[in-house]
């Protein structure tokens, strides 16, 4: 008998068992009710908003080549300084 308790190891297997049933009936409840709240939109059109990609705002691209590590491009022909501590980030300081 090691471990303090006198309840021999069957008992305690089908404990632990019994124990791991409702746990994964509480997740299998949980997860049905969710889908009933908030069904699987599977339409474009029956989502709240949609972005396109297209519809998408230029994005910052990191500058390399012959251009120094303060400067990052914004968008063709538009450039912007920024922080040096952003190019400490990429490991050229």
């Amino acid at each position: 008998m090691t471990g303090g308790t006198s309840e021999p190891n069957d008992e305690r297997q089908e404990r632990r068992e019994i124990a791991r049933n409702r746990i994964r009936q509480i997740f299998r409840f949980l997860k049905d009710f969710n889908g009933l709240r908030n069904p699987i939109k599977r339409q474009i059109s029956e989502q709240p908003w949609v972005l396109w990609i297209h519809d998408l705002q230029p994005i910052l691209v990191c500058g390399c080549g012959a251009e120094t590590p303060e400067m990052m491009e914004v968008a063709p022909k538009t450039r912007s300084r920024v922080n040096s501590s952003f190019a400490s980030v990429g490991g050229r300081a």
